[in-house]
């Protein structure tokens, strides 16, 4: 014969058993909360949780940034975030661990992902494109390195393969064994050349003084001179040179040492 009381013992007793064992799997389940990085190890950071609880205090945990090896992400200690977690073990793929993961779900605080978490604080350039930056800048460079463009406060450097544009406080700076400009240059300054300077095509000096101050100067070319022309301070169309032995006008023979040098 059924016993009621024991009926109805049971009833009262099952929704508190499952919601004890529904609790106990959630505790096993992967832990999503706030956290901040207390320490940085390249892409591997360890994190310290963000959360208010009473009854016990959650460890610090080591795990990997969700970022990809082509866009690293400058974390610094004090960043916040969240952490999410996987299904299995992410040892294998992180580094931290080796082997391929075991079908077997982790800790709640294994298969950890730190995620960055946007901040109200943050200052926006231009909201309508990607804005890169970190305490020392930025670098975009190709996987191997060949090819690499620095911004940082010293200034911008752009190198490839050796060849680089320097744009500093001391100016603008090509390292190159061949520079070409295609187009129109105008330089609003002092130009100082170290070296030969080859002219294809016209070349015009309009200032007032165009001074040749190497030792020797070869043209081989005609010469179309409009204007005075002063050689040694004297004018060359005006100047008269004192006859010395012979010279020859035509067919006119001057000789003697007399004649004054204009």
């Amino acid at each position: 014969m059924s016993n009621p009381a024991q009926k109805q013992q049971l009833s009262k007793n099952l929704p508190s058993v499952i919601g004890g064992a529904v609790a106990d799997g959630n505790q096993l389940a992967g832990q999503g909360l706030p956290c901040s990085v207390v320490m940085v190890a390249g892409a591997i950071v360890t994190v310290a949780f963000e959360v208010d609880s009473d009854v016990f205090t959650l460890p610090q945990v080591t795990c990997p940034v969700a970022e990809s090896e082509y866009a690293i992400l400058p974390i610094q200690v004090g960043d916040k975030g969240y952490v999410t977690s996987a299904s299995a073990r992410l040892g294998g793929v992180s580094g931290l661990g080796s082997g391929l993961a075991p079908l077997v779900a982790p800790s709640n605080l294994g298969g950890l992902v730190f995620v960055p978490v946007g901040n109200t604080a943050w200052t926006q350039v231009d909201a309508n494109a990607i804005q890169l930056q970190g305490p020392n800048g930025a670098i975009i460079q190709t996987m191997d390195g060949a090819a690499r463009v620095t911004i940082n406060s010293a200034g911008i450097e752009a190198n490839w393969n050796g060849k680089t544009v320097i744009i500093n406080a001391s100016g603008i700076t090509l390292t190159a064994s061949q520079n070409t400009v295609q187009g129109d240059l105008t330089v609003n300054g002092d130009t100082t050349m170290n070296g030969a300077l080859g002219v294809l095509g016209n070349f015009s000096a309009a200032g007032s003084t165009f001074t040749v101050a190497a030792p020797t100067m070869t043209i081989t070319a005609a010469v179309a001179i409009t204007g005075s022309l002063t050689i040694n301070g004297k004018d060359f169309t005006t100047h008269e040179h004192a006859a010395q032995g012979s010279l020859r006008a035509g067919s006119t023979v001057i000789t003697g040492n007399t004649g004054t040098l204009i």
